[in-house]
C-alpha cells in the first residue's frame, strides 16, 4: 500500500512538472513568433524610406539638370545680345567718323557775368558750335572761344544803372488809427493769423480801435504780444494795463485808445468778439504803413 500511494505522488509531480515546461516552451515559442513579425516590420519600413530617398534622390538631380540648363542657355543669350550691341557700336563709329553726333555731349550752357561797358549776348551752346565746326574737338574748342568772345560788343556804350524810385515820405495820419496800424503790423511779423482792425469809436467809450490777431499756440500768443509791447515801450509807449501774458490764452494790451487782443484760435472763435463786434467797421492792416509808422514814431 505504502508502494502505491508513493508512485502515485511521483506521477502527479511529474505531470505538474510537464506541464510547467510545456508553457514555458510555448511562451519562449511566442516570444519568437512576435520578435520575427516585428522585425518583418521594421525591415519593411526601413525599405520604404530607402526607396522613397532614392526618388527624392533622382527629382533633386533632375531639378538640378534643368536649372543649369536654363541658366547657360541665359548666359549664352546674353552673351549674344552684347556682341550685337558691340556690333553695331563699332559699325555706326566706322560710318560716322567725324559727325556731330559722335562727338562729346557738350550741351551745357555757359554762364556769364555781364562786365560794365559791355552788352550782353545771348549764351551759345557747345552743340550749336558742333554743327558749325564738327570736324574735330579742337575746332569745337576754337569754335567756343570765337563764339564767347562774340558775347560782349567793346563797342557799345555804358548803360547806367536805372535809378531806384523814391520812396514815399511818410505822411502821418489819425494817431489812434496809426497806432493801431502798428500793433497790427508788429503781429503780422510775429506770423499772426487773421489780423483785423475794428473801428468801435462810435459803439463804445473806452477805445476807438481794437485789433484783434489769432496765434496757433500759448508761446506764438506770448511772442506776439511781448513784441507788440516791447516795440513800443522802446518808443516810449507803454501799455495802461496788460492781462493774460502769462497763460497766453487771451492777452489783453491796452493802451487807451487802442486794445490789442491777441488770442488763442479755439479761444478767439470761443469769446467771439469779432461777432459781438459785428457793426464795428472793420479796416485792413497795411503792414507797409504800420511799419513806417514804427519808424516815426521812433523819430
Amino acid at each position: 500500500m505504502a508502494a502505491k500511494k508513493t508512485s502515485k505522488v511521483t506521477k502527479k509531480a511529474a505531470k505538474k512538472v510537464a506541464k510547467k515546461t510545456a508553457k514555458k516552451t510555448a511562451k519562449k515559442a511566442a516570444k519568437k513568433t512576435a520578435a520575427k513579425k516585428t522585425a518583418k516590420k521594421t525591415a519593411k519600413k526601413t525599405a520604404t524610406k530607402k526607396t522613397a530617398n532614392k526618388a527624392t534622390k533622382k527629382a533633386a538631380k533632375k531639378a538640378a539638370k534643368k536649372a543649369a540648363k536654363k541658366t547657360a542657355t541665359k548666359k549664352a543669350a546674353k552673351k549674344a545680345s552684347t556682341t550685337k550691341k558691340t556690333a553695331k557700336k563699332a559699325a555706326t563709329k566706322t560710318a560716322t567718323p567725324s559727325s556731330p553726333s559722335t562727338l562729346p555731349s557738350l550741351t551745357h550752357e555757359i554762364e556769364v557775368v555781364a562786365l560794365p561797358g559791355r552788352t550782353l549776348k545771348a549764351p551759345p551752346s557747345y552743340a550749336a558750335a558742333a554743327t558749325i565746326i564738327p570736324d574735330s574737338e579742337d575746332a569745337l574748342d576754337d569754335a567756343m572761344g570765337s563764339a564767347f568772345d562774340a558775347l560782349f560788343d567793346t563797342n557799345a556804350t555804358t548803360t547806367p544803372p536805372a535809378k531806384a524810385a523814391p520812396s514815399v515820405p511818410f505822411v502821418p495820419g489819425e494817431p489812434s488809427l496809426d497806432l493801431a496800424q502798428i500793433c497790427g503790423a508788429l503781429a503780422l511779423d510775429k506770423k499772426a493769423d487773421d489780423v483785423v482792425i475794428l473801428h468801435v469809436e462810435q459803439l463804445t467809450s473806452y477805445a476807438d480801435y481794437f485789433v484783434i490777431a489769432a496765434a496757433a499756440s500759448e508761446r506764438q500768443a506770448q511772442a506776439v504780444a511781448r513784441t507788440i509791447s516791447d516795440e513800443l515801450r522802446a518808443r516810449g509807449r507803454q501799455p495802461l494795463t496788460t492781462d493774460g501774458l502769462e497763460q497766453g490764452n487771451w492777452v489783453v494790451l491796452d493802451y487807451g485808445s487802442v486794445v490789442v487782443h491777441v488770442f488763442m484760435a479755439g479761444a478767439r472763435a470761443y469769446y467771439d468778439l469779432d461777432g459781438f463786434w459785428a457793426d464795428a467797421p472793420r479796416i485792413a492792416v497795411d503792414e507797409a504803413r504800420g511799419m513806417a509808422a514804427l519808424d516815426h514814431l521812433s523819430a
